[in-house]
This record gives structure tokens, sequence and C-alpha cells, in this order.
């Protein structure tokens, strides 16, 4: 049976967002999702009050271990799963240039062992000159984990990858499509852009950084969604678009800090 995974980058920005917005929650509960992958979440009493009211409504949960700095957080139904084991040694500091790192080890109803993992690459690297060589090592820090793991694994990512149609050798989707097939990956990512305004102007300038990404495990009906919007219509005064272009120059303004800029990724997932 298939079973919905969902993923969302919240948007707190090491601190800056403040709490989890009200309607995140009503989101998530409306969605339904069998796990769910949280990145950019910051440990606070907001965070503590959505983790109970998640956990009163069937979800448990396991969070990384940073250090003043954004974490993931993974989510699933305990109707379905069981915790089998967790992976957050992988601790990310403002000082270091670790990605953001997960993972749980679930069992199902039918003892079916599988793999969770959330990452998401940062932004502004630290141990290099080149931010794109510093993103590309990031990525080789994640699927250096990948490649340890056992059995069916999902893994559900913001790689903060820049446009599709970008040619730079150092960090494209080919560069991580390479990364990732190495290890035996491979990426599942949706039509459209994930970050940004919904449409771009051409295929090749759309922003698709949020993927599922498997191995031994099929995704069907992979999609973004930006219809949480609609919950708050005064935050997100362009509608389905987290930026908008001021006229006659090259700025852009953006939603307020702490609400989410990403579209939700969300499919459906069967290990084989």
């Amino acid at each position: 049976m298939n079973r919905k995974v969902l993923g969302w980058n919240i948007n707190q920005r090491s601190g800056l967002g403040k709490e989890i917005p009200e309607f995140v929650l009503q989101e998530l509960l409306e969605q339904d999702a069998d796990v769910i992958v949280l990145t950019e979440v910051v440990k606070n009493d907001s965070l503590s009050v959505f983790l109970q009211k998640m956990r009163e409504a069937g979800y448990e949960s396991a969070i990384s271990r940073n250090e003043n700095t954004n974490e993931v957080c993974i989510l699933w139904k305990v109707e379905y799963y069981q915790l089998l084991n967790v992976d957050d040694c992988l601790i990310t500091a403002k000082e270091n240039d670790n990605p953001n790192y997960l993972m749980v080890g679930l069992k199902d109803q039918n003892d079916k062992k599988f793999n969770v993992v959330g990452y998401r690459i940062r932004v502004g690297s630290k141990e290099s000159t080149n931010e794109y060589e510093g993103r590309a090592r990031q990525m080789k820090i994640v699927t250096e984990k990948l490649a340890l793991l056992n059995g069916p694994t999902m893994v559900v990512a913001d790689s903060n990858n820049l446009r599709r149609g970008a040619t730079r050798k150092e960090w494209n989707l080919s560069v991580l499509d390479s990364m990732l097939a190495a290890v035996g990956f491979k990426r599942n990512t949706p039509e459209g852009s994930s970050i940004y305004a919904e449409t771009a102007v051409s295929y090749e300038y759309e922003f698709a950084e949020d993927h599922i990404i498997t191995k031994e495990i099929e995704i069907s009906d992979f999609e973004y969604d930006r219809d949480f919007v609609k919950r708050n219509t005064e935050v997100y005064m362009w509608g389905k678009d987290f930026t908008k272009h001021i006229e006659g120059t090259r700025l852009y303004k953006q939603i307020r800090v702490g609400f989410p800029d990403h579209a939700i990724v969300k499919g459906y997932f069967e290990c084989k």
C-alpha cells in the first residue's frame, strides 16, 4: 500500500523566525502525510508546542542536535511505524560547513524496514572561497552517509541547487545526480519551481530545490504544493509567489521571515 510523504522548509532561519505559524500545524494535519520531513526548524518553545500537538495527532518525531542553527525534524505516524534507530551524529554549527542532516530507521506493520533521511545544503561556505564548491562538498558528506545505509531509503531534501538550466561545473542538478547515482540513489523532482515565483520565465530558469530521493523505494504522484498560501493572504500577498520583483530594478521583495518560503514537496511511496 502506498503511503504519503511530505517535505517542507518552514523558514525559521536559525532563529530569525520566532515561532512556527499556527497555519503550518493546520496544513500538516490536513495533508495527513504518513511521513513528514521539515527543514529550517529551530529549537524553541514554539517547536515544543508544535511537536506536542503533532504527538496528540498521532505523530512521533526525531530532531537533529545542531548548535544554535537550523535543524531537521522527521515525523511519522505511530499507527503505522515503529522507530528502530536514529542517526543524529552529524552536527551543524555556525563555525562549520556541515549540512543539516538527520536519519531515522522505521519498521512498518509488516516488519518492512526502511530509512528516512532529511537534509538541507547550507548557503554561505566558510571553508571555501567558492560558494558552489562548498555546497558540493556538503553534498559529498551527505552521500557518504547515504552509502552506509542498508535497505530501502527515502531522502527528502532541500539541496539549494541552482536553477534547472544552470551549468556551473561545481554545482548543478547534473552534479547532484551524478553524486547520488554513485551511491545508488535517484532524484524525483516535481515539475515547476519550489522557491521564488510559482511560474518561472522558462523551464531552464525554474528553481526546483526540493526533492524526494530514493533507493529501493518507488515514488508516485509527486508534486509541489503552494496551496497553503491561502491560509494567510496578509503574509502571502502575491498569491503563490514568495517574492515580488520591484519594477525598474534588479531587486525583489520577499515574504516575512518565519513563514514558509518553499513549496511543499509531496508524493506517495512504496518500498520495493
